[in-house]
């Protein structure tokens, strides 16, 4: 347990709450001419394509053929990564109608047959853990999320504020109903609480207390079900990004942060209220 504290606490002291934001953004593209997903031929070209690419930020595959990912880098405020993220998202447009694609702004996708297209050595080992039908379900729903730094002695507070704000009871049924049918249809049996988290915590050892009850699912490359706290050499980075909470906590060098998840993808324009609603919350 002392390790885990440890990645919290130890070295984050420094982190000024609010300092700098970060924003992921996932956005569902179909063909413009039969409105249906986007082919793996158009998603590897639009992929591939960095002509005029912005400097700070970073695309990448998320889970399904025609759902792509852009990563915003942090910045100082609200407004500058705003802004980054749009002019990102534009650059992406305009990528891909280049390959006859355009966005979709709602966060789920009706579509009858398989999406999921895997590219990444590590969702290969979701499959085994998890079953391709299960992970069906996470290709067809879209967020955005908020990545903010957090001083450690604010951490929990925030996240217990956040949970009895309920945001992720504002925008996110959608989403929520497909990541509980993966929860319960799983082959791994998690436990429900993997996914969404407890609602307060008394602290951070309690945090750290109930996060760590969750298995490890993958280590060293291979499938597993190993308890965090005796698992020596354990990639702690990897394993918080398998417990899937609403207000998490990560650790990015010196800084630690709370990712904000539980958003669904709108239009664009609705990127201007979701940081209001976060920054009258915390007063940041």
């Amino acid at each position: 347990m002392e390790r885990f504290l440890d990645y919290f606490t130890r070295g984050t002291e420094q982190t000024v709450t609010g300092q700098m934001i970060g924003i992921e953004i996932e956005t569902d593209f179909f063909l413009k001419q039969t409105h249906q997903p986007i082919p793996v031929e158009a998603t590897k070209n639009i992929l591939l394509d960095n002509t005029n690419e912005p400097k700070d930020i970073t695309v990448k595959l998320e889970l399904a053929q025609q759902k792509i990912e852009i990563n915003v880098a942090p910045k100082s405020s609200f407004t500058k990564a705003i802004k980054s993220a749009l002019q990102g998202l534009k650059w992406l447009y305009g990528i891909a109608e280049k390959y006859g694609a355009s966005p979709r702004f709602e966060p789920e996708v009706i579509w009858p047959d398989h999406l999921l297209w895997i590219q990444e050595e590590r969702d290969k080992l979701w499959v085994e853990i998890d079953g391709r039908l299960p992970l069906e379900h996470l290709c067809r729903c879209s967020s955005v999320q908020f990545t903010i730094d957090v001083n450690p002695l604010e951490a929990i507070p925030i996240i217990n504020e956040l949970h009895k704000a309920k945001l992720h009871r504002l925008d996110y049924a959608a989403n929520d109903r497909l990541w509980k049918r993966y929860i319960q249809e799983s082959k791994a049996k998690y436990d429900p609480e993997r996914y969404g988290g407890p609602s307060h915590f008394n602290g951070i050892e309690d945090y750290v207390k109930k996060l760590t009850k969750h298995p490890v699912m993958m280590h060293n490359g291979h499938p597993t079900k190993l308890n965090p706290l005796e698992v020596s050499n354990l990639d702690i980075n990897l394993y918080l990004r398998s417990v899937w909470w609403h207000y998490r906590l990560r650790r990015y060098g010196n800084s630690l942060c709370v990712e904000i998840r539980p958003f669904s993808r709108r239009k664009d324009f609705d990127l201007y209220q979701k940081p209001r609603i976060i920054k009258n919350l915390l007063g940041i």
